[in-house]
């Protein structure tokens, strides 16, 4: 009947929405086309059958014909475009990072120094504009830090529904932000990347029972290029970013980490980037100097001491035990990466690195763990 047949349609549609929704940055134009393009022809097909006219499918074969061909380069191209790696194994042929032959600009005579993970707020996209304590901590702390031979950055704005690493061989600048300074979007941060490391790593995280897929065209977010521009302006070492994944929860974030842990004795920097509180409902209502409000303050002051006191359990499960949680992370993205970088330390125990405020609402708090 008219009902089971609008349930149906809404149903299709729905998820098309979604599918845009969550999906439209990884989606090429000719793609979003495709996809604006079968949900207009499925609405008109629902108005079809309400009204009685037979004008709007007609165009349905055209539609269905153009997504078909819109989709073989993607279906050609599955192999390459996004490895796959289920075993751990890395493919035949291809050399580990830092072994002869992967990159004339990390030469395996160079120490192996042992860096610890680190957990740095990025604040807002104009954080790097605006300028202020967490500005000054993060443009001295690459000299203080020293130089890695590459960076795997977490970053909170690549959430995926399971674990992807960037494989670009040079990822470019992403700005993923709208209505902000032009002179923000003429800022470009394009290093080096390191494929055959992102390999590594989805073997590491295969071995350890996680799928993660490889993506070679994934640029650098504005998570990660607003503390490495910072911290290593040259743009020189090779970066990568590895994904968050909400919907996985704090346990498999927990299990991240553990697993990234062992590149940080080839000399890798495991950077998690996010903001140690978050909640942009409320950005603007206080001003850019302003004190923290009370529930702020107090979040901030609970995470530095579970921080310092090596309490992963509480961290990960910050919604069970932090004060007034849900407001200062509406979501957890923000928060995740925190949570990958304490795992990766050889001991959860943090230190702070610096620990600051911006526009009230926002604790800009940065930890090592060693």
């Amino acid at each position: 009947g008219l009902f089971t047949t609008a349930g149906l349609f809404l149903a299709v549609f729905g998820s098309g929405i979604y599918i845009w929704l969550r999906q439209r940055n990884k989606l090429s134009g000719i793609h979003k086309l495709v996809l604006a393009g079968l949900l207009a022809i499925l609405a008109g097909r629902l108005l079809e059958q309400m009204v009685g006219t037979g004008r709007v499918s007609d165009l349905m074969v055209f539609w269905v014909l153009l997504a078909s061909f819109a989709a073989l380069p993607a279906v050609f191209a599955a192999p390459t475009a996004t490895e796959r790696i289920g075993r751990g194994s890395r493919p035949a042929g291809r050399p580990a990072f830092g072994a002869a032959g992967h990159s004339p600009r990390v030469p395996v005579t160079e120490p192996m120094n042992r860096f610890p993970s680190i957990f740095v707020s990025h604040g807002s996209p104009a954080f790097i504009l605006e300028k202020g304590p967490g500005y000054d901590f993060l443009a001295g702390f690459g000299k203080t830090l020293g130089r890695p031979r590459a960076v795997i950055c977490i970053s909170a704005h690549w959430d995926t529904y399971r674990p992807a690493v960037s494989g670009a061989e040079h990822p470019a600048t992403i700005y993923d932000f709208y209505g902000f300074p032009r002179a923000l979007y003429e800022i470009r941060y394009e290093p080096p990347g390191a494929p055959e490391l992102a390999i590594e790593i989805a073997g590491a995280l295969a071995a350890a029972g996680m799928s993660c897929d490889v993506d070679p065209q994934r640029g650098l977010d504005h998570g990660a290029w607003t503390p490495l521009v910072l911290m290593y302006p040259e743009a020189d070492i090779p970066c990568l970013q590895l994904s968050v994944s909400s919907p996985l929860g704090p346990d498999h974030h927990i299990a991240l980490g553990r697993a990234l842990a062992r590149f940080r004795d080839d000399g890798i920097l495991i950077l998690g980037s996010g903001t140690a509180t978050h909640n942009l409902r409320e950005f603007g209502l206080y001003p850019p100097d302003s004190p923290p409000p009370d529930y702020v303050a107090d979040f901030a002051a609970w995470l530095e001491d579970r921080v310092q006191a090596g309490d992963l359990e509480a961290v990960a499960h910050f919604r069970r035990h932090g004060p007034a949680a849900d407001r200062n992370h509406p979501s957890d993205e923000h928060f995740l990466p925190l949570v990958v970088a304490m795992a990766a330390g050889a001991s959860p125990k943090g230190r702070t690195l610096h620990n600051s405020f911006s526009w009230g609402m926002m604790n800009l708090a940065s930890f090592a763990f060693d």
